[in-house]
């Protein structure tokens, strides 16, 4: 199962606060195996007829043009998708935007096919829709729009017509090898999903409430404790909480604990941290989207030091954002590091000519030489950036010696 199949619902292309993760029936993941030729009967199958749409005109996309007077925000029409039923949204992060589903998994080539009796135009120019998204949605329809334009074409046609004999000839009851090893390999991912719903879920909870996952020996088998949540050793909060979904009702996590073999189980510490450094990644990429997103930003960073001693270093990015509710100002972490580690880490880079040790000291130069790479590192765009916060540090706030004079002076 591809890893692509495991990422859990739900995330977006525009500007509304969405969760942070993109559906696996996202049709961006159908371009992505396309271009890959990855693409099988039953992918095709999936993403012509079962591939996410968004449910509610709150979930559609929105693009912004720059005018004399300004900007102006438009949305897509959700009675669109109704109207043209090839017509397929995509909030995958490379490839958002809008997408014509029978073109893209149907075209041989990038202009018209070239064999004019398969995929029709003869040497017409396939461009948005097809090999690119169309994100521009303030002419969509009427006798100029894009969309009305693209039905037309002579290439979507035929692309329709293949698309149709295609379908038609999976719904046949064919015994064939390859259509029962694919409707296996379907019933295998819609499991996996299941079961990954269960264990996302889990972990994401653990992460909103500040719960540590780790118990002292929480590797390997998950036993079944029959009508008690509690085990006998203590094996940590995450076992425990499987064991509680599988009491409430959670069959399949029931049959997985009773029945798979122990690397299929997912909760060996690896996996566990391979799927907090996923979700983590997921939710910073989504925090910045929607920083850059935003006209204008403050940067805000602090230190503080922890048990064991070590000077964490906390970056968040200040934004405003229009929600259904109005315009909101929201704080979002962006990252966290060990600020002396990171330092020493930078200075290698810096002198790898030089043998001389020399000691880090967290100075206003220091923090902000560190700010400014992991502002880099993050993808965060500093020329929409407005303030700086801090405390009254000197280190810190100062514009002569501290990290906001060095981020100042950058920018």
């Amino acid at each position: 199962m591809r890893q692509m199949e495991m990422i859990h619902p739900n995330s977006s292309v525009s500007s509304p606060p969405y969760t942070c993760i993109t559906p696996s029936s996202d049709f961006g993941f159908s371009v992505i195996l396309k271009q890959t030729n990855q693409l099988t009967s039953g992918d095709i199958a999936f993403f012509l007829n079962e591939r996410w749409k968004p449910k509610n005109q709150a979930e559609v996309p929105t693009s912004i043009q720059r005018r004399k007077g300004g900007e102006v925000t438009r949305r897509l029409n959700i009675e669109l998708l109704s109207r043209f039923p090839w017509l397929a949204v995509s909030r995958h992060q490379e490839h958002e935007g809008l997408w014509c589903s029978v073109c893209v998994i149907m075209r041989i080539s990038n202009s018209g096919g070239g064999w004019s009796a398969l995929s029709g135009g003869g040497g017409q120019k396939m461009g948005r829709l097809v090999l690119e998204p169309l994100k521009d949605y303030s002419n969509l329809t009427g006798k100029d729009g894009a969309l009305t334009k693209h039905v037309n074409s002579q290439y979507h046609m035929n692309h329709q017509c293949r698309a149709a004999v295609l379908l038609a000839s999976f719904k046949q009851d064919r015994q064939d090898i390859r259509n029962t090893l694919d409707s296996e390999r379907i019933k295998q991912i819609h499991q996996n999903r299941e079961l990954f719903t269960s264990i996302v879920e889990t972990i994401k909870l653990c992460g909103a409430q500040n719960i540590p996952l780790p118990g002292h020996r929480d590797d390997g088998k998950l036993d079944n404790q029959g009508p008690n949540v509690v085990a006998a050793e203590n094996d940590g909060n995450f076992g425990h909480l499987l064991r509680y979904r599988v009491q409430g009702g959670d069959s399949l996590l029931q049959r997985l604990v009773e029945t798979a073999s122990g690397n299929t189980k997912y909760n060996i510490k690896q996996i566990k941290n391979e799927l907090m450094r996923t979700i983590g990644e997921l939710i910073k990429s989504e925090t910045v989207r929607k920083v850059n997103t935003a006209r204008v930003w403050c940067l805000i960073a602090d230190e503080s030091t922890d048990r064991q001693t070590r000077e964490l270093m906390v970056v968040a990015g200040s934004y405003v954002y229009k929600s259904e509710k109005g315009y909101v100002i929201q704080e979002d972490p962006v990252a966290i590091f060990d600020a002396f580690q990171t330092l020493s880490g930078l200075s290698e880079d810096e002198e790898t000519n030089t043998t001389q040790n020399v000691e880090e000291r967290l100075d206003g130069k220091s923090l902000g030489r560190l700010l400014l790479s992991e502002i880099t590192k993050s993808g965060l765009d500093m020329t929409k950036c407005v303030g700086q916060g801090y405390d009254k540090a000197a280190s810190m706030s100062s514009l002569v010696n501290g990290a906001a004079g060095e981020i100042k002076q950058s920018y």
